[in-house]
């Protein structure tokens, strides 16, 4: 169906290239079902979001920062593609730091990010290739957006209901989720208690 309102424009990706950006978006997705070299297993996965106030552009008619985001597991395990990104934003971590690491500590940081453009099922997409600090020369930008942080050990009612409605769509399937509205999983035991971002 053809949206006459201008609603069906193709969405603008973010340009390929280095951006200054700032991270100001951790979100636990939670406990899913994924498939890797052919097999299925339970994954926990987490959502980050960058700003890039250096590319605005016109939201309902306010100017503010192009965002692009990517899901990650939930792991700092040496082959985690997680681990780079947060090594590249802290500019190293040491196995002392990595056991008393804290990846809320990450919101409102400066960054490089590299972004390319990849197709996935035919569908094009901006993709967070890697992350490094910002060079020494360049000043550290103001953010744009309000910092957002959701974990299903805390669990704000507030924060949830203004995540996007695909991420919510998303979390629906998670073990956290359905163990919160009462289903029984066969992955899940009947005293599931979620785990928190704060520890890994």
């Amino acid at each position: 169906m053809i949206d006459f309102k201008g609603n069906d424009k193709p969405k603008e990706l973010v340009p390929q290239g280095a951006h200054v950006a700032i991270l100001y978006s951790i979100v636990e997705l939670g406990t899913m079902e994924v498939e890797y070299a052919g097999e299925k297993k339970m994954s926990r996965k987490i959502r980050l979001t960058w700003e890039l106030p250096e590319e605005m552009r016109e939201f309902d008619g306010e100017m503010k920062p192009m965002v692009v985001g990517k899901t990650f597991t939930a792991s700092l395990f040496e082959q985690a593609k997680l681990r780079p990104i947060v090594v590249g934003m802290l500019g190293s971590l040491s196995e002392e730091e990595e056991a008393e690491f804290d990846i809320k500590s990450l919101l409102g940081r400066s960054c490089m990010l590299q972004v390319s453009h990849e197709e996935f099922n035919g569908r094009k997409y901006a993709n967070v290739a890697s992350c490094t600090q910002l060079p020494k020369s360049v000043q550290a930008p103001k953010q744009v957006n309000t910092s957002v942080y959701f974990d299903y050990a805390t669990f704000d009612q507030e924060v949830y209901e203004k995540l996007p409605q695909w991420m919510k769509d998303k979390m629906a399937e998670s073990q956290e989720m359905k163990a919160r509205r009462g289903f029984s999983e066969q992955e899940s035991s009947e005293n599931f208690s979620p785990p928190s971002l704060l520890n890994w």
